[in-house]
C-alpha cells in the first residue's frame, strides 16, 4: 500500500477525543500516545481547542514530512504496509478546520459484560470479577457527571461518538441521547450489542 507524500492527519483540524481513564484527557484521536512533546493540559474541551499545543500540532501537520512520535500506531501500520486510521482520515469527503466529531472513550465503564479485551476501568463486572480475585480493593467508577454539561458548551455539526462500559445501560445515556437530538447532532454508539 502506497502511503501520501506528506504526512497529513485530519484528526487534530475535526476530531476531539475526551478519555476519563484513568484521568481527564484530551486527544485528536483514539490512537493518541500522550508524550511530553504534546501536552494537551486542558480541564476542559474548549480550553482543548483553543490551546496553543493543538495549535502547534496543526501547524506541524501542515508544514513538516513527519508525523509526530505520538502516532506511533499509525506509523507501524503504514510501515508494515497496512491501512492506518490517518489514512482513512484522508478520505473524508471534505476537510475543514472544525470540529466535527467528538469521541467519549469509557464514557461510562458501567457493564453487564466481563470481555476479556476490556479492564476493570472499561468494565464493572469485570471490576468486580478482580476485587473477587483480591486483585483490585475496590471497582473503579467514572465520573461522567459532567459529560452532558461540557457537550452543551460544543456548538457545530458535531457526530458523538460513545464508548464505554455499555453505553446503552448508563444511566446518563438518555440524558445524552436528548442533548444530541436538541442539537440535531448524530451519534454512533458502539455497544456490545447485549441489551438491544
Amino acid at each position: 500500500m502506497s502511503t501520501l507524500s506528506k504526512p497529513l492527519c485530519t484528526k487534530p483540524f475535526t476530531s476531539a477525543v475526551i478519555d476519563f481513564e484513568p484521568n481527564l484527557k484530551f486527544a485528536p484521536c483514539c490512537l493518541w500516545k500522550h508524550t511530553d512533546q504534546y501536552n494537551f493540559k486542558a480541564s476542559t474541551i474548549q480550553d482543548y481547542l483553543t490551546s496553543p499545543v493543538l495549535a502547534q500540532l496543526k501547524k506541524d501537520f501542515i508544514s513538516t514530512d513527519q508525523l509526530p512520535v505520538n502516532c506511533t500506531i499509525c506509523k507501524e501500520a503504514e510501515a508494515h504496509g497496512q491501512h492506518s486510521m490517518r489514512q482513512d482520515s484522508l478520505r473524508e469527503d471534505f476537510f475543514k478546520d472544525e470540529l466535527q466529531y467528538i469521541e467519549y472513550t469509557f464514557f461510562d465503564n458501567q457493564c453487564n459484560m466481563a470481555c476479556f479485551m476490556c479492564k476493570p476501568q472499561s468494565s464493572t463486572t469485570l471490576g468486580h470479577e478482580y476485587v473477587k480475585l483480591g486483585w483490585l480493593d475496590e471497582v473503579p467508577r467514572i465520573d461522567n457527571s459532567s459529560v452532558v454539561d461540557t457537550l452543551q458548551t460544543i456548538e457545530g455539526n458535531i457526530t458523538l461518538i460513545v464508548t464505554g462500559g455499555e453505553p446503552l445501560i448508563s444511566k446518563q445515556f438518555a440524558e445524552l441521547v436528548d442533548l444530541v437530538l436538541d442539537k440535531n447532532w448524530s451519534i454512533d454508539v458502539i455497544s456490545n450489542g447485549s441489551v438491544i
